[in-house]
């Protein structure tokens, strides 16, 4: 599965991005993409930017130039914006920047405030806007029916 190029915007104080639940899923790719929460508190409702029902970040094949707009921390969590363990439990899987970038699967992340445009889009010198890699693009929907080429194309996944 592929999550390429999207902006998630959550202005509530709880969610997250992408909640894995299945340690059955392989070879996610999980790039370019920009997730602004400036209201979200990590450390309750199971809320971080990604979770990950899993000792490790296995599931996946790469993560990088992703941009991760959090701003409010828990002082439970010590810094935690990820939440990678087996279950629920405590702030104990709560992963800050440093620990999710010593994950081998991970690569190049940000972590800066980022403003967006009427159109959703990030300001021109955000790592949002220049840091981007060239991923493949998610040409045709899950029943097989070519995406549009114009216009704005939401939730892109690819199985």
């Amino acid at each position: 599965m592929t999550i390429a190029n999207n902006t998630g915007v959550n202005t509530a104080t709880i969610g997250r991005f992408l909640y894995l639940m299945d340690r059955e899923a392989d070879q996610i790719t999980l790039v370019n993409n920009l997730y602004t929460a400036p209201n979200l508190v990590t450390g309750g409702w199971q809320s971080a930017a990604v979770y990950v029902n899993d000792t490790n970040l296995g599931s996946f094949k790469t993560i990088s130039n992703n941009n991760w707009d959090i701003r409010n921390m828990s002082s439970g969590t010590s810094g935690g914006i990820f939440y990678v363990f087996s279950y629920w439990s405590n702030m104990e899987g709560y992963k800050s920047p440093s620990e999710w970038a010593a994950y081998s699967e991970t690569g190049t992340e940000f972590f800066e405030r980022v403003t967006l445009s009427a159109n959703a889009a990030p300001g021109a010198n955000s790592a949002a806007a220049r840091s981007a890699t060239a991923a493949k693009g998610v040409l045709f929907d899950r029943y097989g029916v070519r995406r549009p080429a114009t216009n704005i194309a939401i939730g892109a996944v690819e199985i």
